[in-house]
């Protein structure tokens, strides 16, 4: 009961060190755009303060993706939380074969579990 608990709070902590390295980052990110756009041409103004927005299927066949990340050229790798990394190529083709598989490694079923 004792390990259990002490490896909770370990969870807890890790848990919450990542969620300060990702504010510090995101803050970083968007101050640097601030500076990139604090030139001395201004912003077009919105022509009717409205703000036109749609969302479009980009690709299918996703189980509980949980993360995205670039691959520096045109595929896309997403995280499922089973364990299992896919590419998706730039006009949304999910690729049969995974880039990995760890799902024999993670326990998906548990509340934090999973990849």
């Amino acid at each position: 009961m004792k390990a259990m608990l002490q490896r909770k709070s370990t969870r807890e902590v890790v848990s919450f060190i990542c969620l300060l390295v990702l504010t510090a980052v995101l803050i970083s990110a968007c101050s640097a755009i601030v500076r990139a756009n604090s030139g001395d041409e201004a912003m077009p103004a919105a022509s009717n303060g409205s703000l036109q927005l749609s969302l479009d299927t980009f690709a299918t066949g996703l189980n509980e993706p949980v993360g995205i990340a670039n691959a520096g050229d045109d595929r896309l790798f997403i995280i499922e939380r089973a364990g299992v990394v896919k590419v998706i190529q730039s006009d949304g083709t999910v690729l049969p074969t995974p880039f990995l598989d760890i799902t024999d490694r993670v326990d998906p079923i548990q509340s934090e579990e999973g990849l």
